[in-house]
């Protein structure tokens, strides 16, 4: 037989755990709608929400045709609540649905796309062929009228 205060105590737990600390990378540009990857994925396109579980080191490239495009290595930090020894108690025994937004905001400037690391493979696959391809050039495949 359960007694008025198990009862209490488990309702109070079930409430408690529902609440999770929501983690949250925004990224914008000017102009929007430019293209979103993320350590090398395609996440969607400004503005975008990113969530995310893990603090850490992370690559954060925006493609726009006509704009050059913008790479870096972004650091997501951890706020005070979330390092250690405190994290225990605000994500384990307490979790109170903290929420932690990190903005990246990036104005694209006119101008001729720069390769970045992404493409990088591409664009080597593709000197790796015109090199093997030998005086006269890639050779088209049979009915797909490509290079």
């Amino acid at each position: 037989m359960r007694t008025p205060t198990t009862s209490a105590a488990i309702a109070l737990a079930l409430v408690a755990a529902s609440c999770q600390s929501v983690r949250e990378l925004r990224v914008t540009s000017e102009p929007s709608q430019a293209e979103v990857r993320l350590d090398g994925e395609h996440v969607g396109t400004t503005p975008c929400h990113i969530p995310f579980e893990h603090y850490g080191t992370r690559r954060v490239t925006v493609y726009l045709p006509g704009f050059r495009t913008y790479s870096k290595l972004i650091e997501i930090a951890p706020p005070w609540y979330a390092r250690f020894p405190l994290d225990v108690f605000t994500e384990v025994l307490v979790p109170i649905g903290l929420e932690d937004v990190h903005v990246v905001h990036v104005p694209l400037l006119r101008g001729g796309e720069v390769l970045f690391e992404p493409d990088l493979p591409s664009v080597l696959g593709r000197a790796d062929t015109l090199r093997h391809a030998g005086p006269d050039g890639p050779v088209a495949k049979p009915g797909g009228g490509g290079k």
